[in-house]
Formats: C-alpha cells, structure tokens, sequence
C-alpha cells in the first residue's frame, strides 16, 4: 500500500475583524493621487536549491543562528531536508524516511542545529527528532492529536517550545508537549481564539489571540503555559503564514493584501507584493533573512528570495483607488494585483484602499464614514458595496454607457433580465459576475407541481403535510429566522420612492401563521438550547429531506449545487416553489461574490471600467476563481452543462473516476450517498428557472433587517399582537426609508 503524503498548507489568520488600517483622510488622498505606494516594491528571485522539490512542506529558520531547513518531497517521491544559510548558497541534506501509511504533515527547527518532523498514523501523532548530523535520533509518540480530513488531508504546524514541542491543528487549538513526547494538555486560552503562532527569538513560541471584543493580543509560551500577554493591532486582512523576525522586526507576516512587519506593538505593511507572478493568497511559507529581506515558498513549491527594487517607476504611476471594506476584501486585492501585474507598462495602478477604521469601528460607522467621504467629494474611484441613500445619477457612474459599446463586454453579453434588474432610477450604478438563487424547494408530492406560489398556496401545502414532518428543521434558528427563511421582506418595500407597506394583511398573516405554529424556536428558547450558537444538528438538518421529516429547503450556491440538493437530498422529483408573494414572483437573486461601481467624481473612469472588465474574464470563470451563478450567458450555460457530468474519485490514489456525485455519509446505512448527473430535461428546467430568479435582484439593506429582526423578535416572545408589531415596524421602516431613498 502506497505511502500517504498530505502537504499541508499555511494557516490562515482571520484578522480582519480586528484592523488597524486606517481610511485615508481628504488631505492623504490627493497626495496619494499623485504618488505611488509609501510602501517598497521588491524584485522576486529564484532560488535554485527549491528546484530540486516537488513540493515543500516546511521553510523556518533557527531563530538563533538564523540558518534555514527547507523540507519537503523531491521529484523521486523521496523526502529531503536541506540546512543552508540566508544566501541559499551551500548546503547540508538529510533524508527522512517516513514508515508505510504514514503521512508527512511538518517540520521545524529544534535548535542546536536539530530538527523535527511531524507526522501522523494510525490515529496517532508523532515526531521524529533529527540531529546536527542527519540522522534521527529518536520518534516520539504524542498520542491522539491531529485528526485527519475525510480526504485523509492532514494539517498540523510543529515549533520548538523551549525544550519541548508545540503543535497547531485544524481547529486552531494549541497541544503542549514535554521533551519526552508526553501530552502536556492546551494552554489556558481564557476565552479568546487562536489567531495563529510563531516560533519566536528565545525559542519558544507565540501566539496571536482575538478577544471577546475584536481586539488583538499577543503571548508567549514558557512551556507550559501562556505568559507575558500585551494588546497589539493587526492588518486589515487575513494573513497566510508569519515568522520570526529580523532586527527590529518580531515577526513578519504574508497577509492577503501583502507583505508585513511586527515591530513596536503593530503590523507595518511594506509591500502589496503585485508586481509578482503569485499572489499572496499561493504563498505558503516565510523566512525573514535579513533588514527587509525575505524568502517564501509559494503553493507550488518555488522558492523566491525577495529584495527591495528601484520604485521610481511606481511612483510616476497615477492610482485609481479601489475601496474595500467588505468581508471579501482578499478576492479584490488579488484582482488589483492581476491586474497591475498585466500592465506593467501602464501610466495607471489600481491600488486597494483598505477602508477600516479600527478594531473598535462598526461596519454601519465604516459606511456612514463613506458615505460622508462621496458626499462632500473626497469617494475613491471604485467602490464595492452599495452605499444606501446616495441618488445613483448624481454619485454613480452609469455604467450601460459603458455597456452598450464596448466590443469586450457588451450589455447582449448579459442573461436576459439582469441589466434591468440592475437599473435603478434609468442607470445601472453596479454590475457583478455572479450571484447566487435563494429560493424554497420541495418535494413534489408534498407541494404540488405548481411553480412560485403565493401565499395562501403555501399555507395550504403547510396544513396538508403528512403528520411527523415539519415545515423546516425547527431546531435551525428561531421564529424571527423562520421569517426571514420563508418571505423576502423587500417584497414590501419600494426603494424608488423611499415607502413600504409592512402593515399589509400579507405580512401580519405570515407573522401570525410562524406564532401559532411556533415555526421556529422563540429567541429565549434558542438561547437556552444552544447559547446563541449555530445550528450543531448536522446530520438531522442534512437528511431531514430524504427522511421526509421537513418540507422546504432553501437556496443555491452554483448550478452543481442544484444537482445536489435535487438529486441527493430530495432524492426525488420536486417542484421550486419560490419564496410566496402577493403576484408568485418566486425565487431572487443576491450575494455576488464581486461588485463594482464607479464613482462620478473619478478622474480616470475609462481606467477604472478597464479594471472592472478584468473581472469578466474567460479565465476567472474557468478556474472556478469566481463563484456562483455567472451573469454573462455564455458562461451560465456552460456551468449548467456541467451539471449533466457530476463524478468523484476513489481509490487509494483517488485515482479511480466514478461517474455520479458524493455526498454525505449516512452513517445509519454505513455508506456515502451518491448522486447522478442531470438529464438535459432536468438541466433545462434547472437553468430556465434561475433565469426568473434573475429579474429580481434582492439587495443587503441592513438596517432594514436589523429593524425587523427587533420587533418581530419582541413579537414573537410576548403577548404583543401581530397589528402593533407591524404598525412598528411601518413606522420605524418609514422614517428610515424616506430619510435614505425618499
């Protein structure tokens, strides 16, 4: 039986909640009009010892002698270390060789010129302490630590922790252990979550926390426990992997929008790292080998050596600011990187603003702050969430001008429907590339064939339900969700002129119909049951369809994604029923993973549309780097094409094609439940029913939301009635409608 090899990847450190990037103010934006980066720009060198792998699992450096261990698998499927120095000039090898079954998850310096390797088998964690010499010196059995993915996927991080080991996971928990191998147990995280860890300079580690109050803090490790604890701030992006530091610098730290520093309490960034051939997002280890001097081993194993260049050039360049404040921010720094790196010669950059305040800043005080900014003149060129109650002929550039004559991305390129359900007001102020389908689907013998009912039509499908079976999964959130999971409460709301209607004997009745049939836990219920926390009940949620135990079941992702909710779910013929409405419009669209507009008081709108166009391209679809529904057609039909070829792999080297889809493992039947591929006729009707979903673009109003949620959430745990709970809302969604869009 073949070795198993499962390389793992760096940790990801989701610190985005907690940044410090701060907005430019109106007296930094002209000067960044005119000037490039205040960041350096840095060449990318191969270094030539990383050709001699196939890939590399592990790059660290000894933060005492600084030299450097690049582990990893070479072409001839055999295991190598090599020991150099910051120059990557000579070196010393070793080989490993790992036992039968067992898999090769990490390795790191241990000091004294020795190092470790992690692995996992039978269950079990090991590591393998290798001398100055080469030659292994003794295995050490930790216990059950690790835990494999389904796929047999192993991830683990291994440092020196004085005289012991620590080790990361999966889950980001932490696993002390003595220098023995014996399990020393995790360290008292009091609460907060581990963000990531680092080796650090006296040979220990630490570790970068996220507290209750979204802030950062910092911690070192005296072997046993988490001592030495001080606040710190962080970039305003994930970060892929840090290291120990250099000089002034603790650490340093590849994060999505670029390269980082630690010095003096805060993360400085010095390089947005566009001008390379990889991204940041590929970068999957880090060395810092001198004063801004850095090498790092991307996902496919190359090594660079990074060195700072000449920027003159950039500076000369004039930016076109692209403004991101959304949680999805990394997918927009990696398209402004493609896109400056595919015009190097170009008297244009498109630069990222990271438009965060600070850690203690809400998302509403970040866009009420943008908001300021368009008005009074200071917006950037390109935004990429809507700003509520800006009047989109006065602030929006109309992008169908664009659209109608441009020979690369022309209005006919689009399905049918979308650009209309774009148009507010006469313009189309922002465009996508994909979206996703949020609809209801049901069984067809419990629901009937009749497609986007209404609402007496869905109480009447609710009152013939066969007795045992619920409406949806009760115990997947409470009444105010079971809400918002059955109606679209836009359908009550008209943003052209700033009104809504919530007192309309639709409304009341379906707020009634959730409370007498509690649909739904009340918020107290839920809060006893689960501490606020997500839905547990996997298995219960997950086949409730095909047990018949719950009627509706909501959404889709990507035309496969239909495949598997209709042909491994329902198991069965169903019917999309749609959200009920007064006219049965049924299902609508949202969610896209990008957007763009273009803001009226841009100097370089021609640029900015240019870089939006990027977004558009053959290659962004084809390597799945967008998701969801695309908006171009061509490429809508050829992502329900592939519904009609679902397969998976098995085998020991997976290397086995089966013709039909995997899903879930049923444990009750012992086995995963596979799925087939549609036929044209179920692709046909798949895809022309997302096409009417399309004409009903659903936007994210959160303060709308957030006023409904409150007194539905007070209806639903008292004695208040359904008529003064939507006088209420009528009147507190008025006052916030006419003041924003009236």
């Amino acid at each position: 039986m073949k070795k198993i090899i499962a390389l793992t990847t760096a940790l990801a450190l989701c610190l985005g909640a907690a940044s410090c990037g701060k907005k430019k103010s109106s007296s930094d934006t002209e000067e960044a009009k005119n000037n490039s980066v205040s960041y350096m720009s840095y060449n990318a060198a191969d270094i030539e010892m990383g050709k001699d792998f196939s890939n590399i699992c592990a790059l660290t450096s000894d933060p005492k002698s600084g030299d450097i261990l690049i582990f990893g698998q070479t072409d001839n499927n055999s295991w190598h270390g090599y020991t150099t120095t910051g120059e990557f000039s000579d070196r010393t090898d070793f080989k490993f060789n790992p036992a039968e079954n067992e898999t090769v998850v990490h390795a790191a310096w241990l000091g004294f010129g020795k190092k470790g390797i992690l692995t996992y088998m039978d269950g079990k964690t090991f590591i393998h302490v290798i001398g100055a010499d080469g030659t292994e010196e003794k295995l050490l059995d930790c216990g059950e630590i690790l835990t494999p993915f389904e796929d047999g996927f192993v991830y683990g991080r291994l440092y020196r922790n004085g005289d012991g080991f620590a080790v990361s996971d999966s889950g980001n928990a932490l696993h002390f252990i003595a220098g023995d191998g014996s399990y020393l147990g995790e360290p008292d995280l009091k609460g907060m979550s581990v963000m990531g860890v680092s080796g650090n300079s006296d040979g220990g580690v630490t570790v970068i926390f996220l507290k209750a109050d979204n802030s950062l803090c910092m911690a070192d490790s005296d072997g046993k426990e988490l001592i030495n604890q001080r606040d710190c701030t962080g970039p305003a992006s994930s970060a892929m992997t840090i290291c120990t530091g250099f000089g002034d610098c603790e650490f340093a730290g590849i994060f999505m929008d670029g390269l980082y520093v630690f010095r003096e309490g805060g993360w400085t960034k010095l390089s947005d790292l566009a001008a390379f051939d990889f991204h940041p997002i590929e970068i999957s280890g880090l060395v810092m080998t001198g004063d801004n001097k850095f090498a790092t081993v991307t996902k496919g194993s190359a090594l660079y050596l990074l060195t700072e260049e000449d920027i003159s050039n950039l500076k000369s360049k004039k930016i076109v600011s692209l403004a991101v404040y959304s949680g999805r921010a990394d997918q927009y720094v990696k398209l402004a990187n493609d896109y400056n790196k595919a015009h190097p010669d170009s008297d244009y950059r498109i630069e990222v603003q990271q438009y965060i305040a600070d850690e203690n800043t809400s998302y509403d005080q970040m866009m009420s702050n943008m908001k300021m900014d368009i008005i009074t003149g200071d917006a950037p060129d390109i935004i990429v969430d809507p700003v509520e109650g800006l009047d989109p002929a006065v602030y929006y550039v109309d992008l169908m001008e664009y659209l109608k004559d441009d020979p690369d991305l022309n209005a006919d390129d689009f399905i049918p429907g979308y650009l209309d359900a774009m148009t507010v007001d006469g313009t189309v102020p922002m465009i996508f590339p994909t979206f996703w389908a949020n609809t209801l689907i049901g069984k067809t013998r419990f629901v009937g064939e009749k497609e986007n009912w209404n609402y007496d039509e869905f109480i009447a499908a609710y009152e013939a339900m066969p007795e045992g079976m619920e409406l949806k999964n009760n115990l997947d959130g409470t009444m105010t969700d079971s809400l918002f999971f059955l109606i679209n409460i836009q359908e009550f709301v008209d943003y052209n002129d700033g009104t809504c209607d919530f007192e309309s004997p639709e409304f009341t009745k379906m707020m009634r119909f959730i409370k007498d049939n509690h649909i739904g836990l009340t918020q107290q219920e839920w809060d006893d049951l689960f501490s606020g926390q997500s839905m547990i009940f996997w298995e219960t949620n997950t086949l409730c369809y095909r047990k018949n135990k719950t009627l509706l079941g909501e959404g889709f992702m990507h035309p496969v994604d239909i495949v598997e909710k209709l042909h491994a779910r329902f198991d069965e013929e169903v019917t999309f029923v749609g959200y009920p409405t007064l006219d049965g419009s049924g299902g609508y669209i949202n969610d896209p993973d990008m957007r763009f507009s273009i803001m009226k008081t841009s100097e370089y709108p021609d640029i900015a549309w240019d870089f939006i166009k990027s977004a558009f391209a053959d290659e962004l679809y084809d390597s799945y780097q967008h998701q969801g529904f695309p908006t171009l057609e061509d490429k809508f039909v050829e992502r329900f094409d592939e519904c009609m070829n679902v397969y998976h792999y098995e085998g020991d080297d997976y290397e086995t094609k089966i013709p039909q889809g995997k899903w879930y493992y049923d444990a009750e039947n012992g086995k995963s439940i596979l799925y087939n591929a549609f036929t044209e006729k179920e692709r046909d009707r798949a895809m022309e029913y997302i096409r009417s979903c399309v004409k009903n673009f659903r936007r994210y109003d959160q303060e709308l939301e957030k006023i409904v949620r409150e007194e539905l959430n007070e209806y639903f745990n008292s004695d208040k009635s359904a008529e003064d709970t939507a006088a209420m809302i009528q009147n507190r969604a008025s006052i916030y409608l006419s003041e924003t869009y009236g």
